[in-house]
């Protein structure tokens, strides 16, 4: 990652209300010489109990922690405009991405990955009194893992027989994708089935939808909604929330018209 010069707030997909650092005359750089010191993967720890006599602890659980990425943002100019309002605008426009008070997206350019960050602890700005100089600071992620940056499928079906889709997840984690998906037109009470790898014991499943009903599923959050209808339609699911393995992956559709997938792979290396 500190090999890499530019970096962003906000996602990286073309939109133009984020913060794009070579806009303002700002690098992500490395201070001194000798070798690079990273992130590799999140830090780690082992939960366990000592009993009296017993010098061998019970253990309970490993637990990942959120990485702390730790940074050196470098400015050519602080004083980028020729207005008096442009004053300092490349250190006032950064600090507002970094002071919000929620996880915001944060990668560098020209990488595949990308995190959720908060800026944490002290900060130093230290410059040569002629608006060039850098600031050290850190940033502390929402989750123990990296994101791919968001990315969706969508497809269409025949809803009277069975589909099938292969589905790659090249992150090191099951993904909890959300969902968009039409029930096709019919007289009769619909049911909609997902099956991945033929595992019918963790299938997915909405029994007795209405005809042309939209239904959205958040799977990581567990939250449902009937978009087109006043319906509550947690009573029509038996609650396997949808996971994707990592790997390759088959999965089997029936009773659904069109299908909107949404979601971010995940991977514990963090360089």
């Amino acid at each position: 990652m500190k090999e890499i010069e530019h970096f962003y707030f906000g996602h990286n997909q073309g939109l133009d209300n984020g913060f794009r650092s070579m806009n303002y005359g700002i690098i992500n750089c490395t201070i001194g010489g000798g070798m690079v010191e990273e992130n590799y993967i999140p830090s780690r720890e082992i939960r366990e109990t000592y009993i009296r006599g017993n010098p061998k602890p019970y253990f309970h659980s490993a637990d990942l922690k959120p990485v702390e990425l730790k940074l050196t943002f470098g400015f050519e100019n602080f004083h980028t405009g020729f207005t008096p309002d442009d004053r300092n605008r490349a250190l006032r426009d950064l600090s507002r991405w970094l002071t919000k008070d929620y996880y915001v997206p944060f990668g560098v350019a020209g990488s595949d990955k990308m995190f959720y960050v908060m800026y944490v602890g002290e900060s130093e700005l230290i410059h040569n009194a002629n608006s060039q100089g850098y600031v050290e600071l850190t940033l502390r992620t929402n989750a123990p893992w990296a994101y791919s940056e968001i990315k969706t499928k969508e497809f269409t079906f025949d809803p009277t027989v069975q589909s099938e889709i292969h589905f790659e997840n090249i992150g090191d984690l099951p993904i909890e994708p959300e969902l968009w998906f039409k029930v096709p037109f019919s007289s009769d009470v619909a049911d909609v089935s997902i099956v991945i790898n033929n595992n019918t014991d963790n299938i997915f499943k909405f029994e007795g939808l209405l005809s042309q009903e939209e239904i959205y599923v958040h799977n990581e959050m567990k939250y449902i909604e009937s978009i087109n209808t006043p319906n509550y339609r947690y009573d029509n699911f038996n609650n396997n929330y949808l996971s994707i393995p990592t790997g390759n992956n088959t999965i089997v559709i029936q009773g659904i018209e069109n299908l909107k997938m949404k979601y971010q792979e995940r991977t514990y290396l963090i360089y």
